[in-house]
């Protein structure tokens, strides 16, 4: 069989045209995604983690603020840093 090569026939091996520009390689192209991807993951990160510490001391008689053990603690404040406690942890949901 015959194949017939000329100006309509394309070359199905050459790699599809790309808008990146010439002197990036296509590896390099991916860098940008990745690099916010990455910089965003560190800046929420911490807004993520500090809510659920906040969660869970609160659902383990902690202090939301410093950690200090509030079981027993009547006065309403913690001790250790004066941060105002609520009188009845908050339910996990």
């Amino acid at each position: 069989m015959a194949t017939v090569q000329g100006p309509e026939s394309p070359d199905l091996m050459a790699a599809p045209p790309s808008n990146v520009p010439a002197r990036w390689s296509r590896s390099s192209a991916l860098l940008l995604p990745l690099l916010v991807i990455t910089l965003s993951g560190f800046a929420v990160g911490p807004i993520i983690a500090s809510w659920g510490i906040r969660r869970l001391r609160s659902a383990t008689h902690l202090c939301i603020a410093c950690g200090y053990n509030l079981t027993g603690n009547t006065s309403g404040t913690c001790p250790e840093c004066g941060t105002p406690v609520p009188s009845k942890p908050e339910a996990i949901t």
